[in-house]
């Protein structure tokens, strides 16, 4: 059991080398709980600027977590890299939602508020376009984030691999 705290909590902030599987399965459930908790119970809609320090507080939140998942990966022999792609679909409704919005405001400055129905048929259109690409985009997201969580699944690669030796292997 201390490996296990050692591999997770020890390391949170440290993306190098290669962590378990059995330490990594039991080290998730107590990193996931903080980001869970703080996006659930805090309140995020009060001005713009206000939701994104609270992203950015959520990624800290959730850093021990990519950081353990990045070693996971690793220890599977795969670019640690990927351990960010889960979070693609939610930058991509993100993005999203901006361009939507900021192409809304552009539209409306741009008419000086005289020609509404214009303005409004511009912006129906623009939102046309961009949803359904979005909707691929983060149907394609969704994919690669399926094929990362069945490669923490996978045992480790036996040896030392480019990320450093077994964990399992410089235990014994």
């Amino acid at each position: 059991m201390t490996h296990v705290l050692e591999s997770g909590f020890v390391r949170s902030f440290d993306g190098s080398g290669r962590m378990e599987r059995r330490a990594y399965w039991a080290f998730f459930p107590a990193a996931l709980v903080p980001p869970v908790v703080f996006a659930t119970q805090v309140t995020w809609f009060q001005t713009e600027l206000w939701g994104i320090w609270k992203l950015g507080v959520l990624f800290l939140l959730a850093l021990p977590l990519i950081n353990a998942t990045r070693r996971r990966l690793q220890d599977t022999g795969e670019d640690g890299n990927s351990a960010f792609y889960p979070f693609m679909p939610f930058v991509i409704m993100w993005v999203g939602y901006q361009c939507i919005l900021w192409i809304g405001y552009a539209l409306a400055l741009a008419s000086g508020g005289t020609a509404f129905v214009p303005v409004l048929l511009i912006w129906l259109l623009a939102l046309l376009v961009v949803a359904p690409l979005h909707i691929v985009c983060l149907f394609v997201s969704l994919m690669i984030t399926a094929n990362v969580m069945g490669q923490l699944l996978v045992a480790s690669e036996p040896g030392e691999n480019r990320y450093g030796p077994n964990p399992l292997e410089s235990i014994t």
